[in-house]
């Protein structure tokens, strides 16, 4: 077997993860916040950027949306954990990998699946502009905490068509209208989409945030092999095939990109040592 097809053959050098601080410590916020929609997107779609974070001395804290759930296609069929104690667990693993002061707490609110009825289908929005979307949006916003001043803020850009994902954006943008806020790109839906539909999302989200966005691009050495890490204690939730593509994404990537005013930039110093790269691009889709 490949060894990095294999997390438990590498994982005894996973101290190389906590051994060196990627970032000297006071270039980056005291504090970072993830809202994510459910119990794993912060971890494929940021345990780069959020392993980089606790390594910097950053608190991390993830807002779990969607956590009352019925939904674990790849469960074990012998497993009598409750889907929902299963996810929880799943998701301790992942924290206690992360390491440094991290933390999830979750919200409660019942996920797309359980709430349309029906399973994977209920994914799919319906109407987004309806009065059952605006309710959630709206008890989604009144659920988030305000942050303090030296906190970054990270939230989905909803790429895809998850209605839950694109509830968590809009709560968000509401709730933290005029904060610095970064948004990070959902895997794997963005795997799974072409680089015009993420403009196209990008856009959308730039004109509701009120600012320009621009990709910032975080890249450091191990990042691809500690992602598949990440993404493998979510057993109910990925398969093999669904893991390597979000790595593929990454690697395409050349690291994870997110997506930041000015502002997120400039109020911190995403300044590279250690062989990481932090780059903000001139991309051109294509």
């Amino acid at each position: 077997m490949d060894k990095l097809s294999d997390p438990s053959q590498w994982a005894d050098s996973l101290h190389t993860f906590h051994a060196h601080p990627f970032m000297a410590k006071g270039g980056f916020p005291s504090k970072a916040v993830v809202v994510s929609p459910h119990p794993d997107d912060a971890a494929f779609s940021l345990a780069a950027t959020l392993k980089l974070l606790v390594s910097a001395g950053s608190k991390v804290q993830i807002i779990n949306c969607f956590t009352v759930s019925r939904f674990a296609p790849f469960a074990a069929p012998n497993c009598k954990l409750s889907v929902m104690t299963r996810r929880r667990h799943e998701e301790e693993i992942f924290l206690h990998h992360l390491g440094g002061n991290s933390r999830s707490d979750d919200l409660g609110l019942i996920d797309a699946p359980a709430r349309s009825g029906g399973g994977l289908r209920g994914i799919l929005p319906r109407n987004l502009s309806s009065q059952d979307a605006t309710e959630s949006i709206n008890l989604l916003g009144e659920s988030l905490e305000e942050p303090a001043e030296d906190t970054a803020v990270l939230v989905p850009l909803a790429i895809g068509n998850h209605s839950d994902h694109f509830i968590t954006r809009q709560a968000a943008l509401a709730r933290y209208r005029g904060r610095v806020v970064a948004f990070y790109e959902d895997l794997p839906y963005a795997a799974a989409v072409s680089e015009y539909q993420i403009e196209a999302t990008v856009r959308k989200t730039e004109e509701l945030h009120g600012e320009e966005l621009r990709p910032l691009l975080v890249h450091w050495p191990g990042d691809a092999e500690w992602k598949r890490l990440c993404c493998s204690f979510y057993k109910s939730q990925v398969s093999a095939a669904g893991i390597q593509k979000i790595v593929d994404y990454m690697n395409k990537q050349k690291g994870e990109r997110l997506w930041c005013s000015a502002r997120f930039v400039n109020d911190w110093k995403w300044r590279p040592t250690y062989g990481l790269r932090v780059e903000c691009q001139e991309l051109s889709f294509v």
